[in-house]
């Protein structure tokens, strides 16, 4: 009798037991975590005053001083716009997607392309970031994918041919939709 007993009360001393290692357990994890959400503070190097004054070397009359270059003007922060240019053009991605009409398309695409950029006065700036859509390649077996080749393709013909306006650019293609015949572009410029 006494041996099942003691198993007994040693099963229900084992539930509080463990249950005191769960909560020590999880206030570490909640420690931890609390610890790191904590926001980091920038060590700051101490300021060293400057020499009250400081030797100056000896002179002859034949050899001066020589004048200590000025510190260049930090340049300013480059970013993006952060609204694009948005630019249609009638072209179709079938016809540049074709190898037979893919240079005349190309012409076109980019003749129409810099017209627009003109007329909006927009060709003194350099873009940095080129998004171009071009809707679906419907002779084509996979449509949208070979619409995305077809608008990276551009971009790459684009960043080759201006390279003053677009040659600093990254960029993506995407398919643009299924209706339609045109290129979309969105050109986000660099800040002045």
């Amino acid at each position: 009798m006494p041996r099942s007993v003691y198993r007994r009360d040693f099963g229900m001393l084992r539930v509080p037991m463990l249950a005191g290692w769960l909560f020590a357990d999880l206030f570490l994890v909640l420690f931890i975590v609390a610890f790191a959400s904590q926001p980091t503070v920038p060590v700051t190097k101490p300021k060293v005053p400057a020499p009250t004054h400081s030797p100056r070397p000896l002179t002859t009359p034949s050899t001066s001083p020589k004048p200590s270059p000025s510190p260049s003007p930090k340049p300013a922060p480059i970013g993006v716009e952060q609204n694009p240019k948005n630019i249609v053009v009638q072209v179709s991605p079938v016809d540049v997607d074709n190898p037979a009409t893919r240079a005349a398309a190309l012409a076109q695409l980019l003749g129409n392309l810099h017209e627009q950029l003109v007329s909006d006065h927009l060709t003194g700036g350099a873009a940095g970031f080129v998004v171009v859509f071009a809707t679906s390649v419907t002779d084509n077996p996979d449509p949208v994918d070979e619409a995305i080749k077809v608008a990276d393709s551009v971009l790459h013909v684009l960043k080759k041919q201006d390279a003053a306006l677009f040659g600093r650019a990254s960029g993506e293609g995407f398919w643009g939709g299924a209706n339609g015949n045109y290129f979309h572009f969105q050109i986000f410029f660099f800040t002045k």
